[in-house]
């Protein structure tokens, strides 16, 4: 497949996909006779030691033994409650920008869906209002919503679908029947089209939601009273119920709860709710930030819940998310621990505390814990706001172009889907209260996996020099030919922003050093693929410095082979450099040692593999040195195929 070097300009057109290829405004699609086969088998020699890895730190405390122990039964079932991110863009329409493309691509190529869902503000000021019929009914433009919600469907990214907006500023007051009237039409539009587009299955798995933080007058533009914005709730209710039946799920009201008389609207709607046994409120959803502090997120949510269902019993288990559970308040706020594995270690505490506390101990139904870091930083923060992916605005070339790397928090969100559906019991000796432990397994018809996740945190504090040695013992493992692998984060190893400022900080990073800083994204695999004893017990010593994460993955060998790579893409980034996707939908297991990508100049000539570093990753960036004198070489066809542990293709 060819691929071009200029970014051809246009719209996004779903209509195009057919057979062979697939051209649209952005990236070049390849089919499944460009996805590699399994014609050849490439062996690996991996060097292995008994150590983990050296160091010289200083060692503090009673060393932790975790124990996981497979054979006994599971303690409930793992909800990847996490699955969730957002962002807010102002104006709108730069949603559609190439820089939010890239982004929103690389978010969906996390593997197995870890970020499935991306919530956005300001979804219906995409939308135009067009023209008055006769009747005065208004008539809309839905060009600018169907291209983002185009490109999210593309990257298997669900829209945390806030039903907030004004269409051309049309409406202003929904204490008006007429205007609610509109609005309950305009809701059922959005929906039919949605569901015509995509199909009822894909639209039902959306979350749609009420209006953002309404009692925040930056937000509350219709100047909501507590009657009109009820009159507002019910509007969007009736109008999802004309046009899914039923099926489609609403929740609300997205809001702060702070004192009732400085929140009225966030209060008042679950009064509403519990007053009215029709009140169509599948989800309760609110905001609880912490103050740099983890336990405050969770302190805060077990607060709100538990109050809710003491002033409104009838409220009792309903779902309630907690969709911008974020460490701290302000995205755009400068902080060193949101560049490096601080933050990520942060995010994967939270999640494991809310499993064992807010899910296990206190039975709460945990719909959905998300951290609003989806941004776009701007300079010069690079890597230091509340983002997944650090850009780099490349000014300095003709014509501009723009450069993602991947911080930590991303990565982070890589190693969390490995975790399986069903939560296997832990046993930690000796304990520490700066670490965290997760574990979990999930069952084939002929194959097992199962994971644990370790994370060294003491919240927004790095102190690399100090190590806790923690003992993971897994026993019991049975099945064929199992095997482990151990990824890694740390601040040592595995920190992007640190080479960059060793580098010097430059503002536009040059080939050489983006390579440096791609090296340095991790997750780093410091074991493995390895066999597990045959007494199916593995033994580890693992020297987690602050802040770490770590994960060991157990698999047994299935029968059939990983399966093939779907919808592979390049995108051009620059001259001589491309950006690939692909999709591992029809990937069959978690059990991948890497992707590999390779590439042709011809198709009918050998294909070489050119990611020398293996990747979870669904994505890779192909970059060669770029010059006057040098020639475009980054033409040509591209193929990616899934390596398992057993390296099998």
């Amino acid at each position: 497949m060819e691929v071009h070097n200029a970014l051809p300009k246009g719209e996004i057109n779903t209509d195009s996909i057919r057979k062979g290829m697939i051209r649209h405004s952005f990236c070049t699609q390849l089919n499944n006779n460009h996805i590699l086969a399994s014609e050849t088998n490439i062996m690996y020699i991996l060097l292995e030691s008994a150590a983990i890895f050296c160091c010289l730190s200083v060692t503090v405390g009673a060393a932790p033994r975790v124990i996981v122990d497979v054979d006994e039964p599971s303690v409930g079932g793992l909800r990847h409650f996490w699955d969730s991110t957002g962002l807010c863009r102002s104006p709108p329409q730069s949603m559609l920008d190439v820089d939010e493309r890239f982004n929103l691509a690389l978010i969906g190529s996390l593997p197995r869906q870890s970020i499935s869902q991306v919530r956005i503000h300001w979804l219906l000021d995409l939308i135009t209002l067009s023209s008055l019929d006769e009747s005065l009914t208004p008539c809309y433009n839905f060009t600018f919503l169907d291209q983002l919600l185009d490109w999210l469907q593309i990257y298997r990214l669900s829209p945390g679908f806030e039903l907030m907006g004004n269409p051309s500023n049309f409406f202003s007051d929904f204490s008006n029947g007429t205007q609610v009237n509109m609005w309950r039409d305009l809701v059922t539009q959005v929906a039919s089209r949605y569901i015509g587009r995509y199909g009822l299955q894909t639209v039902a798995q959306w979350r749609f939601e009420t209006w953002n933080e309404p009692d925040l007058k930056i937000y509350n533009t219709l100047n909501f009273t507590l009657h009109s914005y009820l009159q507002y709730f019910e509007a969007c209710s009736a109008g999802l119920q004309a046009a899914g039946h039923g099926i489609l799920h609403l929740g609300g009201p997205a809001g702060l709860f702070k004192a009732q008389e400085k929140h009225p609207l966030c209060w008042g709607l679950l009064q509403h709710c519990s007053n009215h046994t029709a009140c169509s409120l599948d989800f309760i959803s609110f905001h609880k930030k912490g103050n740099s502090s983890i336990a405050a997120i969770l302190e805060k949510g077990l607060q709100l819940v538990h109050g809710i269902s003491a002033m409104f019993p009838s409220l009792t288990g309903t779902a309630f998310a907690n969709d911008e559970a974020d460490p701290l308040t302000g995205w755009s706020k400068s902080e060193p621990w949101r560049a490096d594995v601080r933050y990520g270690a942060m995010v994967a505490a939270a999640i494991a505390a809310h499993q064992h506390i807010m899910v296990k101990q206190h039975g709460l139904p945990l719909q959905l814990l998300s951290n609003d870091n989806a941004f776009l930083n701007y300079h010069p923060y690079y890597f230091t706001q509340r983002t997944l992916l650090a850009r780099f605005q490349m000014n300095n070339t003709n014509p501009p172009h723009v450069q993602f790397f991947k911080k930590p928090v991303y990565t982070t969100m890589a190693l969390l889907s490995f975790l399986g559906t069903q939560e296997l019991n832990v046993v930690v000796r000796n304990p520490d209260d700066r670490l965290s432990v997760l574990a979990a397994s999930s069952s084939g018809q002929d194959s097992w996996d199962g994971s644990v996740l370790l994370v060294f945190s003491n919240d927004t504090i790095s102190q690399p020099d100090e190590n806790l040695n923690v003992t993971l013992q897994v026993l019991h493992v049975r099945g064929d030919a199992p095997r482990f692998v151990l990824y890694l984060l740390d601040n040592t190893i595995t920190n992007p922003a640190h080479m960059w400022l060793h580098a010097g900080a430059p503002v536009f990073p040059d080939q050489q050093l983006r390579a440096q800083i791609r090296a340095m994204e991790g997750p780093h695999r410091v074991r493995g693929p390895s066999h597990v004893p045959h007494s199916g017990r593995l033994r580890l010593l693992l020297p987690l410095k602050l802040p770490s994460i770590a994960l060991l993955h157990v698999c047994t060998k299935s029968v059939g082979t990983p399966g093939q790579v779907s919808r592979l893409m390049a995108c051009n980034v620059t001259y001589n450099e491309v950006l690939l996707f692909w999709s591992d939908v029809t990937v069959v297991t978690r059990c991948i040692k890497t992707y590999e990508v390779q590439f042709s100049a011809t198709g009918s000539g050998e294909f070489r593999r050119i990611n020398a570093q293996d990747t979870i990753f669904l994505s890779f960036q192909y970059s060669l040195p770029s010059g006057a004198n040098k020639k475009e070489e980054v033409r040509g066809f591209y193929r990616v195929r899934a390596v398992d542990y057993w390296n099998r293709p």
